[in-house]
């Protein structure tokens, strides 16, 4: 088998958690791996040139579970934090905060602070009183309230529906399948929506 490829629907969380999970296993499996996107909601995720033996990365068919076994060989693994791993995992963050900025899209101040809430970076956008957003709630009127910094005592921000509408468009901007993917990820689990 030279290549292999899937199409995913990535409407939903699960849709996209399952990509992810299909795309690592292609990473670990082939040489090239390739995301296209198919439309709004659906990408096609390729791998190509299989990697052989020498260039074997081992990873756990399931790393919730701490599964100490290779998914490709059987191998036994070592689970264990590996020093200077939150170091990177800090720095990939930032990357993706500098990748994702709505300030160099062109989007307003607010978005930036918006942004910059649901994915816990700060962009260094302030509200009149120098507070920082920390983080976003939508009421069950279905009003958006801000927390900010240094006490949680909630900023109006204005209507769900426009927020959705933004955040659609926001999303449209990005330039990656994958970083559209993890903002996507993000907003259902930072932002608390108290109308379901």
């Amino acid at each position: 088998m030279n290549t292999e490829s899937k199409i995913f629907d990535t409407s939903t969380v699960e849709g996209i958690g399952k990509a992810d999970q299909y795309k690592n296993r292609l990473n670990n499996k082939y040489n090239k791996v390739a995301v296209t996107v198919l439309g709004w909601n659906r990408v096609r995720i390729e791998g190509s040139e299989p990697i052989g033996r020498a260039r074997h990365r081992h990873i756990p068919h399931n790393p919730d579970v701490m599964q100490t076994v290779c998914e490709t060989c059987g191998k036994e693994m070592d689970l264990r934090p590996k020093q200077g791993r939150t170091r990177k995992a800090k720095a990939d963050r930032a990357e993706f905060a500098r990748r994702i900025n709505p300030a160099a899209l062109n989007f307003s101040p607010k978005m930036v602070a918006i942004v910059g809430a649901i994915i816990g970076h700060d962009y260094g956008v302030r509200d009149g009183r120098g507070r920082q957003l920390t983080g976003l709630s939508i009421t069950s009127d279905g009003f958006v309230i801000a927390e900010t910094t240094p006490v949680s005592s909630g900023t109006f921000l204005g209507d769900a529906a426009d927020l959705q509408r933004n955040i659609d468009l926001f999303i449209s901007e990005i330039k990656y399948i994958e970083d559209r993917a993890h903002f996507r990820k993000l907003y259902q689990s930072n932002v608390k929506d108290w109308r379901k």
